[in-house]
């Protein structure tokens, strides 16, 4: 995501009336351009000298609270680490499915105790994610998808829903806290989308039980779009958390004044 600094505007125009002021001073012994010249020049002086000291002032509060922002953050950085685990467990869930897709192959090389995932696998899960980055790709990624939901048990499938519905209501429990910026939206985007999910997964297992194989197919095709974008939006929300608390542990203050809320 792009962000923009909050009061960058206001800092712009502070800057530029504190570098005016020196400049105009400059012009103080030149001789005069035009008729009362001399007086024009003081009055804009005096104009320039109270913005001058607006200017400062307002800089000063701006600078002030963005410090004081990042003691904040800083201070309850337990949060941002909490939201972080949330996050990892959430995309440890992912990877139960995605294992057994073959663009996640590589999930498969690390040790491990049944299909239970781990924060460092992470990381190959979303190199894995980025590699698929052409339609052609992102087609065969749905098509495989289609054949794990129609190939996966009741049961197993009712045991992964339950897994992601706990690790939504999770991060759900805390979107109304002040992360950094867009992160409510981040949050409320990935909760709305779950919850279509689970609605085509239910329509889903209703058609299979009755074998209706015409509503099956349209039903698997939104739950693989719903569940594509799931994972989309759970990447999204990693990799921007993963930023701010990069900024905070590091002082990247630029991308920390771009980024808080």
């Amino acid at each position: 995501m792009r962000y923009k600094i909050d009061f960058g505007r206001i800092i712009t125009l502070c800057i530029i009336v504190m570098v005016f002021d020196p400049i105009w001073s400059l012009l103080e012994d030149r001789p005069e351009a035009f008729a009362h010249g001399n007086i024009v020049y003081h009055v804009v002086g005096v104009f320039s000298f109270i913005l001058t000291n607006l200017a400062i002032g307002i800089a000063g509060a701006i600078v002030f609270y963005f410090m004081s922002q990042f003691l904040e953050k800083n201070k309850n950085f337990e949060s941002f680490a909490d939201l972080r685990t949330n996050t990892i467990w959430l995309l440890c869930t992912h990877m139960k499915i995605l294992s057994e897709l073959k663009q996640f192959e590589e999930l498969n090389k690390r040790e491990r105790f049944g299909d239970l995932f781990y924060s460092p696998d992470v990381p190959i899960l979303i190199k894995a994610f980025k590699n698929i980055n052409s339609e052609e790709q992102k087609s065969q990624l749905k098509e495989n998808l289609k054949k794990y939901f129609s190939n996966t048990s009741n049961q197993r499938l009712l045991f992964i829903m339950i897994d992601f519905k706990e690790n939504i209501n999770r991060l759900d429990s805390k979107k109304n806290i002040r992360y950094f910026k867009g992160s409510k939206d981040l949050i409320e985007s990935l909760t709305s989308k779950f919850r279509d999910f689970s609605t085509w997964v239910s329509y889903y297992k209703d058609a299979k039980a009755k074998n209706e194989e015409d509503k099956q197919a349209v039903f698997l095709k939104y739950l693989v779009d719903e569940y594509y974008d799931i994972l989309e939006s759970t990447i999204e929300l990693y990799e921007e958390l993963e930023i701010f608390i990069d900024c905070i542990e590091n002082k990247r203050l630029l991308t920390f004044i771009r980024m808080v809320d």
